[in-house]
């Protein structure tokens, strides 16, 4: 979503309705899925209010506007194509929450028991991971209208791929040479 809002805001024409529609069902998917992987998914509500001392909390709130957004941008394009503005709107709306969003889940990771995870490369490597994939993603479901924008995503890649590997191949070079409990995990 971040990349269909630079391209809606770049390129007015542009509709990336495939990048949209996508986003949606990926996102709708992704929900369920993290629904169904929990132990006792009725349990998940307790977890929906402790939005102030809880990242999985502000996992769940993060992840559930931007989907709601997402989906009603899809739903927008298809009921009332005339609201490009409308569109573009929720689309840069659902790409900042999206950012926000990777950064709660990173949280929930980065404070978990496991020693190797404490630390900025899990962020590093969440951003690096959603930043790549959605990238790809983009640039195969827009095809020629993402036009101009194919440089601009190329270097955004490159540049977290740059960033990625000076934070996370550090970090494990680090690992490797102490004998603390991250390693041993």
């Amino acid at each position: 979503m971040l990349f269909v809002a630079i391209g809606r805001l770049m390129n007015k024409e542009g509709v990336f309705k495939n990048a949209v529609i996508t986003a949606a069902g990926l996102g709708i998917i992704g929900m369920l899925a993290s629904l169904l992987h929990l132990g006792r998914p009725l349990s998940a509500m307790n977890a929906l209010f402790q939005f102030g001392s809880s990242w999985l909390s502000r996992e769940i709130w993060f992840t559930a506007i931007f989907v709601g957004l997402t989906v009603v941008a899809a739903v927008l394009l298809y009921v009332k194509p005339q609201a490009s503005g409308a569109v573009t709107g929720l689309s840069a709306g659902a790409a900042l929450v999206g950012l926000i969003d990777a950064f709660a889940m990173a949280k929930i990771y980065s404070s978990a028991s496991v020693p190797v995870w404490q630390g900025a490369a899990t962020t590093i490597e969440f951003y690096a991971a959603a930043l790549s994939m959605g990238a790809m993603l983009f640039l195969v479901l827009s095809g020629k209208e993402a036009g101009k924008l194919k440089k601009i995503v190329a270097l955004t890649v490159a540049a977290v791929v740059v960033v990625q590997v000076a934070v996370v191949v550090p970090y494990f070079i680090s690992l490797g040479a102490g004998t603390g409990t991250a390693l041993q995990a």
